[in-house]
């Protein structure tokens, strides 16, 4: 499910109308590892935390810092939603959501990948993701407790986790140990992280989708900051139709994920065995980048794109002053 996030308009928003809850709120932690000390650079109501997300608070995490539940739950949800402001471009953001019961559910927005699935059972303190700066001009992890019966439910104060009063922009808080109180669910083993970045399929996931031959780019010349086609052909190698609620291609300088100039598709389906060409308008400035495609399944699953001989291909591209040189595929 693709949604959209709630822009609020300029001037004072005052928080949205919540329901009034019915039920206990959980037991939170800081979404971080024990031990670790992270700074709120954007508290209560600030610039783009209005409306449903006016008690949202962002955390200046480096890219990669793991991202543990906040409290016992379900995973409820992991999504795609456009990176605000718009007019910046900035890509979809990768959320997930986690249910803890109750109509309470948690929101960590701006991931560079997950470690669950929709309907994994986590306890609170499991790795659940990585923080990353997709749909965001830099790394940050965003968070919410929310409380409702819809994904943009209005979200709740939390001044529990900051000992008492609302969270100070510019101070450092430290996240505490776990202590793990009986659940009706067994603890589940966090799977290895995926990751836009990540080349390697997951456990015990098949490949229906290959990229039967290596993408090409056109014109093969072309002055730096102007657009060009990136050519990729996908082929369902199953007996079943696939659905891809995303295809993209993700440029990275030195292995770092360049957001910004994240490029979509969504909602391609292929039939059984159907193989299909598409094209991707990209425009970089001068630099070295490696260009990998990706595609997430409908469960939001990072997919393996394969080549005939079950490589992930990657385009080495060097964007000079001038001119785009010929790409080379491989790692």
């Amino acid at each position: 499910m693709l949604c959209l996030l709630v822009i609020g308009v300029l001037g004072i928003v005052t928080p949205t109308a919540a329901e009034e809850p019915l039920s206990p709120r959980p037991s939170l932690r800081l979404p971080f590892l024990p031990g670790e000390t992270y700074v709120v650079t954007c508290g209560y109501g600030c610039y783009q935390h209005q409306g449903s997300m006016f008690y949202a608070v962002d955390f200046a995490t480096p890219e990669g810092t793991p991202i543990v539940a906040a409290a016992d739950g379900v995973v409820a949800a992991i999504t795609w939603e456009v990176g605000l402001p718009l007019s910046k471009n900035l890509g979809d953001a990768l959320i997930l959501y986690i249910d803890h019961g109750g109509g309470w559910f948690t929101r960590y927005v701006h991931l560079n990948g997950v470690t669950v699935a929709v309907g994994d059972a986590v306890r609170q303190g499991d790795i659940v993701g990585y923080a990353g700066h997709t749909g965001a001009e830099g790394a940050h992890l965003h968070f919410e407790l929310k409380y409702g019966a819809h994904l943009h439910a209005p979200s709740q104060p939390i001044d529990d986790l900051f000992g008492g009063e609302p969270p100070h922009i510019g101070q450092a808080y430290l996240a505490e140990a776990i202590t793990f109180a009986p659940t009706d669910f067994p603890t589940p083993t966090p799977s290895s992280p995926t990751s836009l970045h990540s080349s390697e399929p997951p456990d015990g996931l098949s490949t229906p989708l290959i990229i039967p031959v290596s993408p090409t780019i056109s014109p093969s010349t072309i002055a730096a900051g102007e657009t060009f086609t990136l050519t990729l052909t996908l082929a369902n190698t199953s007996t079943k139709p696939l659905q891809l609620p995303i295809v993209g291609i993700a440029p990275r300088q030195n292995d770092v994920l360049i957001p910004n100039h994240l490029t979509f598709m969504r909602d391609i389906n292929l039939a059984p065995h159907e193989t299909r060409t598409i094209s991707f308008s990209l425009t970089l400035p001068a630099g070295t980048y490696l260009l990998s495609p990706f595609a997430f399944s409908k469960a939001y699953t990072l997919l393996p794109l394969g080549v005939a001989n079950n490589t992930a291909p990657a385009i080495h591209l060097t964007v000079a002053g001038q001119n785009i040189f010929l790409p080379l595929v491989g790692r």
